[in-house]
């Protein structure tokens, strides 16, 4: 009898779904298993939050990435989570190209908080927020 698998870190995200595959070609594991609401600004405010939890990840368990996958499971027709979720991935990749450049930009701040205001962030770089 083999041991219980023990489950990888990123299925800790809200977005990924561990599943039995229905097949051997099936994949295993959705990176990218999101419902949207139908509200635009609602979904993108979701799609932000889940980006700014992958971050953590990424910080937090030092992986080689899995962004591709992520994005190689999402829709070719984009909602507000998608929008919201790829926004929030662009701001932090100019973060780190040009954090000696903006001090008003700090995701490192931003990933050490327990909650946050996207308004604020955006407003602080002088920025309008997406809205619905």
């Amino acid at each position: 009898m083999s041991a219980p698998r023990k489950p990888h870190p990123i299925e800790s995200l809200p977005f990924v779904e561990d599943r039995v595959p229905k097949s051997q070609t099936d994949i295993r594991r959705c990176f990218w298993n999101v419902q949207p609401t139908g509200d635009y600004g609602e979904d993108c405010n979701t799609g932000q939050k889940f980006a700014i939890e992958y971050l953590r990840y990424q910080v937090s368990f030092d992986s080689g990435g899995h962004l591709a996958f992520i994005v190689g499971h999402m829709p070719r027709e984009t909602t507000g989570i998608e929008v919201g979720f790829l926004s929030i991935i662009d701001i932090a990749a100019k973060s780190g190209t040009a954090s000696t450049k903006s001090p008003t930009w700090n995701l490192n701040a931003l990933l050490g908080q327990s909650d946050f205001d996207i308004v604020d962030i955006y407003s602080a770089r002088g920025q309008i927020p997406f809205s619905g």
